[in-house]
């Protein structure tokens, strides 16, 4: 555990000193009015909340402007309610031309998407506050070697429906759900988040299933495709059921404090949850299969020298229960070191991940470990980006993610993938996205490559 936690800290130094110089040079060559420019956030959509990392505040969206072009807040249709009529909002000050009110860029992460799509029904005097989103891509692609999924030919991405409902002030209950094309072409449902938190300003307390919250993508863009840079998830950060390593979601229970330090913000999350199930894809969404639980904790600071600029670190610690099926049928102890840094802001776009996942059982340790870094500019509605994601192990394979040694379709641990991409925002809610992809599997002695485009949406 000492050496997972050394090696974590070690890939967190290095990556935060490597990435700071770059973006302090990125960022020195950018003029004050870049930073302002037409497609930029509002400043209140940096501003932190003490829930998913990053924000849940909420931004204007392009909806919000297109009612503000009638001129007069007065003028647009009144909120929906169900027994009695809404007060009409007070008059607005004239609108201004729609080139002068469009001064951010789309929603950068689900939660802003959420929080911008607020309605409100009044029942019997009580007023009730929801959000409904929903999330979607299909795709062309092919690859070669072009078997199983590389083949040339069209896909659907995941229908992904995100459901938030305020029961209060400071209670809302969120739940998302995704359907899927499975192998066989038949479409499941997902159940990805259910939960419900308790928050104020400063604190909060949530339980159910989560995103866990580790790095910067999980927590920024969900299930929805549309919203993230590239076209597919790292696989550092892709779902248990789609290829991933970490433990993405998390059921538990557990809080989070945000203090503000002078100019910047100290997100500390802490959880407990159920652990790992047999396999990788066996979230233990109803019971446990043991009493020793799983530990979470995650350290960040939102604002360093710029608002946007962010890094953290966070820690996993359980036990995968003994299968007798498994290489090594003992309980297996988990141990995993995570560390980010990101600057999501228009026009720089860096993000830096980096994991450590240790096993240990019979005095023996499997390690796999590596990270990913992302950079993209945004030039108007198009935004070039290259990413670059390497997976290494050592020890062996990990009978964990490898309970039979046997298999024909064996995942590799030992990898090292490029992408290049444009991504063309169509509208405020849609964009078109073309990759290039290269990867190089030195441990199944393959070399894959793709080419995809993808049209996905979000509203």
């Amino acid at each position: 555990m000492t050496t997972t936690i050394k090696r974590s800290a070690s890939l967190f130094v290095a990556t935060t000193v490597a990435t700071m110089v770059a973006i302090s040079g990125l960022l020195g060559s950018a003029s004050p009015a870049a930073a302002q420019s037409p497609t930029a956030p509002p400043a209140e959509a940096t501003a932190d909340a003490p829930g998913d990392t990053p924000a849940d505040a909420p931004v204007q969206t392009a909806q919000a402007d297109a009612a503000n072009d009638t001129g007069n807040a007065a003028d647009s249709p009144p909120e929906m309610t169900f027994g009695h009529r809404a007060a009409a909002a007070p008059p607005a000050t004239p609108a201004q031309p729609v080139e002068a009110e469009r001064t951010h860029m789309r929603p950068r992460t689900m939660e802003e998407v959420a929080g911008s799509s607020v309605q409100e029904l009044t029942i019997r005097n009580v007023r009730w506050r929801y959000s409904l989103n929903f999330f979607g891509d299909v795709s062309m692609s092919g690859g070669k070697p072009d078997a199983g999924e590389h083949a040339f030919g069209f896909g659907l991405g995941g229908q992904d429906v995100l459901i938030r409902g305020e029961l209060s002030e400071n209670i809302v209950a969120t739940t998302e759900m995704a359907f899927e094309a499975g192998e066989d072409g038949s479409i499941g449902v997902d159940l990805e988040r259910f939960n419900v938190r308790w928050q104020s300003s400063r604190y909060f307390v949530e339980a159910g299933r989560t995103h866990t919250s580790f790095g910067y993508w999980n927590n920024a863009y969900h299930h929805g495709r549309w919203l993230q840079p590239t076209i597919e998830r790292p696989r550092w950060v892709a779902f248990e059921d789609d290829g991933g390593i970490l433990p993405v979601h998390w059921v538990g229970a557990g809080g989070g404090l945000r203090v503000p330090v002078g100019d910047a913000t100290v997100n500390l999350n802490a959880t407990v949850g159920n652990g790992r199930g047999r396999i990788v894809d066996d979230v233990r969404n109803n019971h446990d299969y043991q009493d020793m639980k799983s530990f979470h904790a995650s350290f960040e600071v939102v604002g360093i020298g710029r608002p946007e600029l962010r890094a953290g670190v966070a820690g996993i610690y359980g036990v995968i229960q003994g299968q007798p099926d498994r290489p090594v049928p003992n309980d297996i102890k988990e141990v995993i070191g995570a560390a980010h840094i990101a600057y999501v802001n228009v026009p720089l776009l860096f993000i830096a991940e980096g994991y450590d996942v240790a096993h240990l059982a019979l005095g023996h340790q499997w390690t796999t470990y590596g990270g990913f870094i992302l950079l993209g500019y945004t030039m108007g509605r198009f935004t070039p980006y290259a990413e670059v994601e390497r997976i290494a192990s050592k020890g062996g394979q990990d009978p964990f993610f490898i309970p039979d040694p046997m298999a024909t379709d064996l995942p590799t641990f030992d990898s090292l993938e490029g992408i290049l991409g444009l991504r063309f925002d169509l509208t405020d809610w849609t964009a078109l996205k073309v990759e290039y992809r290269q990867t190089k599997e030195w441990d199944l002695h393959i070399t894959q490559y793709d080419g995809i485009l993808n049209w996905s949406w979000g509203f």
